[in-house]
């Protein structure tokens, strides 16, 4: 029965995924950590459910020709390197049972980011890379999105 449960849920954040424009990890990670599962089972979970659409979506643009390789390359091995260093760190907090705390802190933290960043109007916004960025930036950006894929259990910065 399990596998029901699963596909209704899959099914909901499918839903919410295409409604919104977000990525399915943001919503499945919360919700299993309601239900109950341990956190480093949702992180993992929710990670899995991400590398399918990741891909279709790398595949997409990749046919487009909208992919920088050279940047592609900073940032994934710098990613890797930022989820090599959440690990240890999640696997701390789970041990001192501050695992599930430390995400939805994190959770309330990120959303609350986001959601204010939408009041700004979008003509005062500047963008922080210009037309060809740095690519100190980019270490720090995969630096940043292996972190919280790792300490989430999202896809980057869904």
């Amino acid at each position: 029965m399990d596998w029901l449960f699963f596909i209704f849920l899959g099914s909901i954040i499918g839903i919410f995924s295409g409604f919104f424009g977000i990525g399915g990890g943001i919503i499945l990670t919360p919700l299993l950590l309601l239900f109950g599962f341990p956190p480093a089972v949702v992180i993992g979970t929710s990670l899995m459910l991400s590398l399918g659409t990741s891909l279709g979506g790398a595949w997409a643009h990749f046919r487009m020709k909208n992919i920088h390789w050279s940047y592609v390359l900073i940032i994934n091995i710098a990613g890797i390197v930022g989820t090599q260093l959440a690990v240890p760190l999640m696997l701390f907090l789970e041990e001192r049972q501050l695992a599930e705390i430390t995400i939805s802190l994190c959770y309330i933290f990120l959303l609350g980011f986001f959601a204010s960043s939408m009041f700004i109007p979008q003509t005062k916004r500047k963008p922080l890379i210009q037309n060809s960025p740095n690519k100190l930036i980019a270490v720090f950006i995969g630096l940043g999105a292996g972190f919280i894929s790792a300490m989430l259990g999202v896809s980057g910065w869904n």
